[in-house]
C-alpha cells in the first residue's frame, strides 16, 4: 500500500501537535501574566478546533478512493515538512502584538508549506479534480481564514 493525502494530513497534525506543545508550555511559563495566558488559552483553542478540522478531513477521505502518491514525491513532501519541522519560530516576545504577529507569521508559513505541497501533487489538469487536490485546498483556505482574522486583530487592536 502507498502513500495518500491521508499521509499528508498525518504530517499537519504532526506539525500542530509540536506547536500546541510549544503553546501550552508559554502558558505554563507565563502564568502571572494575564495577556499571555489569555491569548495561549485561545490559540490552544484555536489549534484544537484546527486539529478536530484535520481528523474530520481524514474520516471524509476514508469514505473516497484516495489517490496513491507516487514514493518519490511522497519523499519530497516528508523532506519538506521535515525542514519545516526543523526550523526555529521565536516564541520570545514582549507585549501581546508581538506574540500576534509571531501568531501570524507561522500561520502563514504554514500555508505557505501546503499550497507548495499541493503544487507539487499537480502533475496534470486532472490533479486538480481529485480528492487530494481537495483536502489540501480546504486545508489551505482553513488556514488562509485564521491568517484573516489574526490580520483583523492585529489591525484592530494596534
Amino acid at each position: 500500500m502507498g502513500y495518500n493525502i491521508i499521509d499528508i494530513v498525518d504530517k499537519a497534525i504532526e506539525i500542530l501537535t509540536k506547536r500546541i506543545k510549544e503553546y501550552e508550555k508559554i502558558e505554563k511559563e507565563n502564568e502571572n501574566v494575564p495577556y499571555v495566558k489569555v491569548i495561549s488559552k485561545v490559540v490552544i483553542k484555536a489549534a484544537h478546533k484546527t486539529m478536530r478540522h484535520y481528523e474530520q478531513s481524514k474520516e471524509i477521505i476514508k469514505n473516497k478512493d484516495a489517490e496513491e502518491i507516487d514514493v518519490r514525491t511522497y519523499d519530497k513532501i516528508s523532506f519538506l515538512v521535515n525542514q519545516f519541522n526543523q526550523r526555529i519560530y521565536s516564541l520570545e516576545f514582549t507585549n501581546a502584538k508581538d506574540y500576534f504577529r509571531n501568531l501570524l507569521d507561522f500561520q502563514r508559513d504554514v500555508r505557505t508549506l501546503f499550497i507548495d505541497i499541493q503544487g507539487r501533487l499537480v502533475k496534470s489538469e486532472d490533479d486538480v479534480n481529485k480528492i487530494t487536490y481537495e483536502v489540501l485546498a480546504n486545508m489551505i483556505n482553513y488556514k488562509t481564514e485564521q491568517i484573516r482574522k489574526l490580520e483583523e486583530v492585529l489591525k484592530s487592536k494596534w
